[in-house]
């Protein structure tokens, strides 16, 4: 079985496909990617709780999770990001 392949065609599907792969690389995204780290943490006597830290701006903030209701440590800690 002999099977013969168009140069014309391979050559507009190789340019079709390049295209296609700097369009997609081209897009920017709108959100910093790894502004936010998030970490749990143990207080070495079985609790455990939750860190976030902005690597932007320093701020950080705890959540002791170890309690039956989860209260944060600080009152931004639930705040939108």
């Amino acid at each position: 079985m002999k099977t013969q392949i168009d140069i014309k065609s391979l050559l507009c599907g190789a340019a079709i496909g390049v295209l296609a792969v700097f369009t997609l690389g081209a897009g920017t995204s709108s959100s910093p990617v790894g502004k936010y780290q998030v970490t749990g943490v143990s207080n070495g006597t079985g609790g455990w709780g939750a860190v976030i830290v902005d690597t932007q701006s320093g701020e950080a903030w705890g959540m002791d999770c170890s309690r039956t209701s989860l209260s944060a440590k600080s009152e931004k800690f639930f705040e939108g990001k």
